[in-house]
């Protein structure tokens, strides 16, 4: 089992302890230390101490530098001694019979990977907002960060993670898995729980900012829709400085895409709706959108200069 964490001194000891609670235990555990400065890694080693009679191999690698998640997954899957790596992410609760159903699975089905399922739970009327924007009535959804591979698929198969992406190296690296094998096995009772969806303005900008700009560095299948995207919102802007009734119509348009047809589709079912919930809706929409297209546009324009420096070097 691999766990990468940067800073997560608060929560990182929550992990561990659930992972020994787990109905099928795993043989080894690597946690890797991504450039941490809040003392989590040390408060790791003194747990371990609670586990020293664990049949469990607990082991923390600090390479000593800031790494991004695909640099430390790295790490884990190339020092692990097991046949097989199993992910998991702090922040992350895992039902007590996660692993035992993901494992199975993986045995049963003589295949090289099985996604688990992952449900992104609200603490506040602002997450629960962000929550029916992203996820709409999705209870659960597949993710990396639960799942199980066959370490040759690592190794000789599909290759590790992108090293140099912030965000999206998990994207990345799904695609390049589909095309090898052709499909993704998902277990739908292999289910955890994640708790820690951002809670100001703020975080929710930086997030998809950079969601956004490592989209494109990743070079996605869906980047010309998101080329596309970026014109679209430009011709917005154009228009609607040009002409009140092209403003207003597509504020109308705008409307409708991205909220009326959300209660349409009955995007907010078993969520409490009040005004709160309402205005924490339209505003993070508003912002996630911003963001963006700022990302989109920042990811854009490195792009561009790096293929012109690459030109310019080959010349």
């Amino acid at each position: 089992m691999v766990i990468p964490f940067y800073n997560e001194n608060r929560k990182i000891v929550d992990l561990l302890d659930s992972l020994f609670i787990l109905e099928e235990l795993p043989r080894e555990v690597i946690f890797v230390d991504s450039g941490s400065n809040d003392g989590g890694d040390i408060r790791l080693f003194e747990a371990f101490k609670n586990y020293s009679s664990s049949e469990i191999k607990l082991r923390i690698i600090s390479p000593g530098v800031r790494l991004f998640p695909g640099a430390a997954r790295n790490i884990g899957i190339l020092n692990s001694s097991m046949d097989h790596i199993v992910f998991i992410d702090v922040g992350i609760n895992p039902n007590s019979d996660w692993l035992k159903y993901l494992f199975y699975t993986y045995q049963q089905s003589n295949i090289p990977g099985v996604f688990g399922v992952c449900k992104f739970a609200a603490n506040s009327s602002f997450s629960s907002a962000l929550s029916a924007i992203c996820f709409g009535n999705e209870s659960y959804l597949r993710v990396l960060p639960a799942s199980i591979f066959s370490k040759s698929v690592f190794i000789t198969e599909v290759g590790l993670f992108r090293e140099d992406l912030r965000a999206a190296e998990d994207l990345e690296w799904g695609e390049r898995y589909l095309k090898r094998f052709g499909k993704i096995t998902i277990c739908n009772e292999a289910k955890v729980t994640y708790k820690e969806l951002p809670e100001t303005y703020l975080e929710v900008a930086k997030k998809w900012f950079y969601s956004a700009y490592n989209t494109i560095l990743a070079k996605q299948k869906k980047f010309i829709t998101l080329l596309y995207f970026i014109i679209l919102f430009g011709s917005i802007i154009f228009i609607g400085i040009e002409s009140y009734i092209g403003l207003f119509f597509i504020i109308c348009i705008y409307a409708y895409t991205r909220f009326i047809n959300k209660f349409i589709r009955n995007t907010f079912t078993n969520t409490n709706i009040n005004i709160t919930f309402l205005i924490h809706f339209i505003l993070i929409s508003i912002v996630i959108d911003i963001a963006k297209v700022f990302g989109f546009s920042y990811g854009l324009a490195k792009q561009i200069m790096g293929n012109k420096n690459e030109r310019s070097s080959r010349t």
